[in-house]
C-alpha cells in the first residue's frame, strides 16, 4: 500500500504529491497531482502459516471536477485476490472477476459515459493497480481489497509482512518497460493520515513469542487453546502512515517447532464437497554424503542499494558472516555488480586464510556502480564451467529493484543446471518477487533480513541449506481411516519440491475426503559430471499423521 509518495517523472526528477491516488497529467513527462487520502486500516487473519489480508482505504475528491485516478501499491509475492469492493456515497460496488481484456474494455466504455467504475489487475507479480474512473467532485470513496497468502518461513518462524512502499525500480536501457516507468514511485510523508493493522493469529502448537523487527506493536497470546483445538494471539499498531516508510514485518515462534502440523478444513466456495489441507513439517534425513561447494557470492552495489537506508550495510555484513562461515573444503568468488560489474577472481578460489584476507579487503571497497543490471553477471556465473568435482551454490544479496525480472527468471530456470540459487532480500523496500523467485527458479531458499534484524542465524540457515545434498519431493499420497488411497486435485502441487533437513515446510492439497494418514515420497538427487541432475533413488520416505 503506497500511502504518500512522491512519483518520478519521465524526466528523471521527482514530482511531490501528498497521496498515493494519482491523477495523471497529460504533460508529456509524467507528473501526476494526488487525491488525498483519509484513512488506512488492515485486518490480517493468520491460520498456521497462511493469512487473509482485507485493506480498507478512504479517499477524498476535494477538487471542484470530476477526476480519473490510478492507484498503484504492493502486494506480497503470489497472493490471490478473492474480493474487492468499493463504496461511493454510500453505494457499494463489488468486483466480479473476468478477462483483462474484456474487463479493460467495459471499463473505458464506463469512462466515456461519465459512470464511476473501477478496474483492479496484478501488473506484476508483486504490484496491485487499481484505477478508478469518474470520481465526482467532493466524492469519498472507500476501497477494500482482500487476498491471501503464504507466509515466508525464517529460522523455524512463520513472518508475515506487508509492503508499504513501492521503491523506485531500475529499468535498463535496452528494455524499457512502460507499467515501471508509470509505478516508479517513491515513499515520503508530507502529511499524517491514520492507519491501524489488526492482526488475529491461531495455531496447532502454544505460541512462545510475537515481535515486530520493524515496528512497535502490542501484541497478547493465549496459554490454553479454544475449543477448536487451537491457540491464539493478537497484534495492534495504531497510529499514522509517518511510519510505513518500510515493511511492516510480524514474526510469531511456537513452542513446539518441530512438530508436524496437519490443518483439514471442509467446504469452501469452489470446493463445496471438497476437503483442503494445510501440512506443516520439518524433515529428519540423513543424506549419505554432503556435496563439496564452490559457493559463487552476487552482492548488489546499485544505487538503490545506497538510497535505501542501511541496504548496502546489511548486504556487506552478511557477506562478512558467509565469508567466516564457510566450510574449509571449499572453493568460493565474489561478483559485485550494478551498471558492470567486477569479480574478486576471474576463477572461484580456494578456501585458505590468504584468499580469504583478500576476498575481506574486496568486499571493503565499496563501490557505487549505478544501475541493477543483474542478468548479465547471473549469465556470466551460470554458465562458466563449476569447479570439478564440486557443486556451484549462488547467493545473491539484492534489494531486488529491477524491472526486468521475467528475463532474468527464465534465464535461470532455463540454463541452471547442477546447482541452486540462493537469495537474501536486504533493506526495507526489497522486491519480494524478485527475491523469491530467484530462490524457486534456481531450487534454493530465499531469505529477507531489514536493518533492525540480526543475520547470523540467516546466513547460518542459507549455508546450511546449500550445503546439503538435494532431496526433492516426488509424490504425496492421502489414505482415509480405512487405509484407502484418496484422490486429490493435482492442481496444488508443484513437485519435484526441493526439501531441507531440519526447516519447516508448507504443502496444500484439495481431497475427496477427510484424511487420516499423508505419506511424502521423497527422491534424492545428485550432480554428474556433466552438470545433469538425476534421480537415483526411492529415499528417504516420511509419513506425517493427520491429527
Amino acid at each position: 500500500m503506497v500511502f504518500l509518495n512522491k512519483v518520478e517523472r519521465r524526466d528523471g526528477h521527482l514530482a511531490e504529491c501528498p497521496c498515493g491516488l494519482v491523477v495523471p497529467l497529460e504533460n508529456g513527462l509524467g507528473g501526476v497531482m494526488g487525491v488525498p487520502l483519509a484513512s488506512v486500516e488492515a485486518q490480517v487473519s493468520i491460520i498456521n502459516t497462511a493469512a487473509e489480508v482485507t485493506l480498507k482505504q478512504e479517499f477524498l475528491n476535494n477538487s471542484d471536477s470530476a477526476i480519473s485516478t490510478v492507484y498503484f501499491f504492493p502486494t506480497e509475492d503470489k497472493v490471490a485476490v478473492h474480493s474487492f469492493r468499493a463504496t461511493l456515497d454510500g453505494r457499494v460496488v463489488v468486483g466480479v472477476i473476468k478477462d483483462k481484456q474484456e474487463a479493460q474494455r467495459e471499463f473505458e466504455e464506463a469512462v466515456r459515459q461519465e459512470i464511476t467504475a473501477f478496474l483492479f489487475q496484478e501488473v506484476r507479480p508483486d504490484i496491485m493497480e487499481l484505477t478508478v474512473g469518474c470520481l465526482k467532485a467532493g466524492s469519498k470513496c472507500v476501497i477494500e481489497i482482500s487476498y491471501v497468502q503464504e507466509l515466508d518461513i525464517q529460522e523455524m518462524a512463520p513472518r508475515f509482512t506487508l509492503p508499504t512502499t513501492i521503491a523506485p525500480r531500475y529499468i535498463p536501457p535496452d528494455n524499457p518497460d512502460e507499467v515501471m516507468m508509470e509505478v516508479n514511485y517513491q515513499f515520503t510523508a508530507p502529511q499524517d493520515v491514520p492507519i491501524s493493522i489488526s492482526v488475529s493469529i491461531a495455531m496447532r502448537t502454544p505460541i512462545s513469542h510475537i515481535n515486530s523487527p520493524s515496528h512497535k506493536i502490542i501484541s497478547e497470546k493465549c496459554e490454553e487453546k479454544n475449543a477448536s483445538g487451537l491457540y491464539l494471539g493478537s497484534v495492534e499498531l495504531k497510529d499514522t502512515t509517518a511510519i510505513m516508510d518500510k515493511d511492516f514485518v510480524l514474526i510469531f515462534e511456537s513452542k513446539d517447532p518441530m512438530k508436524e502440523v496437519v490443518i483439514v478444513e471442509s467446504g469452501g466456495v469452489e470446493f463445496d464437497d471438497k476437503h483442503s489441507v494445510m501440512i506443516s513439517f520439518v524433515p529428519q534425513f540423513s543424506p549419505d554424503n554432503d556435496p563439496k561447494c564452490e559457493f559463487v557470492f552476487l552482492i548488489d552495489h546499485s544505487g538503490s542499494m545506497f538510497s535505501s537506508p542501511s541496504a548496502i550495510d546489511i548486504a556487506i555484513n552478511a557477506l562478512k558472516l558467509f565469508l567466516q562461515s564457510l566450510p574449509p573444503n571449499c572453493y568460493f568468488n565474489i561478483v559485485k555488480f550494478g551498471n558492470s560489474y567486477k569479480k574478486l577472481s576471474s576463477e572461484s578460489l580456494k578456501y585458505s586464510e590468504d584468499n580469504l584476507k583478500k576476498a575481506k579487503d574486496f568486499v571493503n571497497q565499496v563501490d557505487n556502480l549505478g544501475g541493477t543490471e543483474i542478468l548479465e553477471p547471473l549469465k556470466s556465473i551460470i554458465s562458466s564451467k563449476p569447479v570439478e568435482g564440486y557443486e556451484r551454490q549462488v547467493f545473491v544479496l539484492t534489494d531486488g529493484e529491477v524491472s526486468n525480472e521475467d528475463a532474468i527468471l527464465t534465464y535461470i530456470r532455463s540454463h541452471i543446471r547442477g546447482g541452486r540459487v540462493f537469495s537474501l532480500g536486504v533493506g526495507h523496500a526489497t522486491s519480494r518477487s524478485l527475491v523469491k523467485g530467484l530462490a524457486r527458479a534456481g531450487n534454493g531458499r530465499a531469505l529477507f533480513c531489514a536493518a533492525d534484524e540480526p543475520m547470523n542465524k540467516k546466513v547460518v540457515e542459507l549455508l546450511s541449506c546449500a550445503s546439503q545434498c538435494s532431496i526433492l519431493i516426488s509424490d504425496i499420497e492421502f489414505r482415509d481411516e480405512k487405509d484407502t488411497l484418496i484422490n486429490h486435485d493435482k492442481r496444488f502441487q508443484n513437485f519435484p519440491m526441493t526439501l531441507y533437513q531440519s526447516s519447516k515446510h508448507t504443502l496444500y492439497a484439495v481431497l475427496d475426503d477427510k484424511p487420516s494418514t499423508v505419506t511424502i515420497r521423497c527422491a534424492s538427487g545428485k550432480t554428474v559430471e556433466s552438470g545433469e541432475r538425476h534421480a537415483v533413488k526411492d529415499s528417504p520416505e516420511s509419513e506425517v499423521k493427520a491429527g
